[in-house]
């Protein structure tokens, strides 16, 4: 997200290719548009990783983490082949 990001700012487009799941994944594509960034979502049965640092004082506080579950072979599959494979 990150590169894809500075990409964006640099007026370079930037394509984002990710699982998106969950109820966070319902909102992240919309806010990575939103950003300039072309989304590309593979959507997924399972919950999207995320994380809530509070960066209010000098350093960061780790308030919340909830990890990445791992993407079954399907969702893999699925991500790496073009949208107009035949497997599909």
């Amino acid at each position: 997200m990150w590169i894809a990001h500075l990409l964006a700012i640099m007026d370079v487009e930037a394509r984002l290719c990710a699982p998106f799941g969950g109820e966070a994944g319902a909102v992240l594509p919309t806010l990575v548009r939103r950003s300039g960034i072309v989304a590309r979502p593979v959507t997924v049965s399972g919950e999207n990783g995320g994380y809530v640092h509070d960066r209010r004082a000098e350093r960061r506080e780790v308030v919340a983490t909830t990890p990445q579950p791992r993407l079954s072979a399907t969702s893999q599959t699925r991500r790496l082949l073009p949208p107009t494979h035949p497997r599909r």
